[in-house]
């Protein structure tokens, strides 16, 4: 994480993809951790994130912070149509 917001590593073309965040721990202290480190990427401003969760807390970010938006995967009868909904 450090080297993510170092000014002098960070390109403003990073992405940063990080998958089920915060997950092996407890759900509440996960979840914090989760948006802790969103926030802190965010805060450097130099990079595009993309994240998955299942954490309703991180989900949340998008209703009161304009920075982060939310998507979801669409289904249709149980089954992924690999479209993208934001939202």
């Amino acid at each position: 994480l450090e080297s993510l917001v170092d000014e002098d590593v960070v390109d403003p073309h990073f992405l940063v993809l990080l998958d089920e965040i915060g997950t092996g721990t407890d759900p509440s202290q996960g979840a914090a951790l989760a948006q802790a480190i969103l926030e802190e990427l965010v805060n450097a401003g130099r990079t595009r994130v993309i994240v998955t969760t299942h954490y309703q807390r991180i989900k949340e970010l998008a209703l009161a912070d304009t920075r982060f938006k939310i998507a979801a995967m669409e289904f249709v009868d149980n089954r992924p149509t690999y479209r993208l909904r934001m939202g």
